[in-house]
């Protein structure tokens, strides 16, 4: 019997991985894919801004370090689309000054290449609770911004007034 506190959920999300070098977007979707995961590929932050402004995702994987824009670039793009999507960002040059500007930048989590494949399903579960989060948050944010309705209306509260007095 598993525990079910330790052992990893999986909830089918929408993943972009976003990486220069097709061996590696390849393995990663082959990972993702047969962990129940929906995986879309780009090779750059170009394809990859076209695929953000053409769908939604619930997570995406970017290399930081690619030809053409960067991946700063292309997070600044999710951003500002998806403030809340979950993004792990990958680089094979990473040290710690970097980590720090893109936590402080709002990235779920940072990891150097080579990535451990435990350790990136492990984040990409975290991603289901931040989804669920997220659309809850959207849920009450909508709730709170309509108008409250009366529960009676006023020709509602003279009908019952002439009916009292009748």
């Amino acid at each position: 019997m598993t525990d079910s506190n330790t052992s990893p959920r999986t909830c089918g999300l929408s993943v972009l991985v976003v990486d220069d070098f097709e061996m590696v977007r390849e393995s990663l979707k082959v990972m993702l894919s047969s962990s129940g995961h929906y995986v879309t590929l780009a090779a750059s932050a170009d394809e990859a801004i076209q695929l953000v402004d053409a769908m939604e995702f619930d997570a995406a994987i970017v290399d930081f370090e690619m030809p053409g824009p960067d991946g700063l670039m292309l997070l600044e793009k999710i951003q500002r689309k998806y403030p809340l999507l979950p993004v792990i960002v990958v680089s094979g040059a990473l040290d710690a000054t970097r980590a720090i500007q893109l936590a402080n930048a709002g990235v779920f989590k940072v990891a150097q290449k080579p990535v451990n494949s435990t350790w990136l399903l492990s984040a990409i579960d975290e991603t289901c609770c931040v989804n669920d989060i997220r659309k809850r948050a959207a849920c009450w944010s909508a709730r709170l911004t309509e108008e409250p309705t009366p529960a009676h209306s006023e020709t509602d509260h003279r009908r019952s007034q002439e009916q009292i007095n009748a």
